[in-house]
């Protein structure tokens, strides 16, 4: 997925790095903003599976969603071996 954001471009926004500025003081940057989010969201809802969706599906921000994924998926092997012991 990495290389998917780098090459749509959004990997700042996937990763919070470009945040979305105040709607009153810079509403232009700030419908922008939401704009590439959206599509980032997009980008991410076309490229995970049925099952990966119910993890995601009320995230509001393609950060949020990125985060959400990431901790899913995160490896738990070591908790797995705790739980064993």
């Amino acid at each position: 997925m990495k290389h998917i954001f780098k090459n749509c471009k959004i990997t700042q926004y996937i990763d919070g790095s470009t945040p979305c500025l105040d709607q009153l003081e810079h509403p232009i940057a700030a419908r922008n903003w939401s704009q590439n989010d959206s599509w980032a969201q997009q980008v991410i809802l076309q490229n995970i599976t049925h099952s990966q969706l119910h993890h995601i599906a009320m995230k509001e921000t393609v950060e949020d969603m990125w985060k959400a994924l990431q901790a899913t998926h995160e490896n738990k092997a070591h908790v797995t071996v705790d739980h064993l012991q």
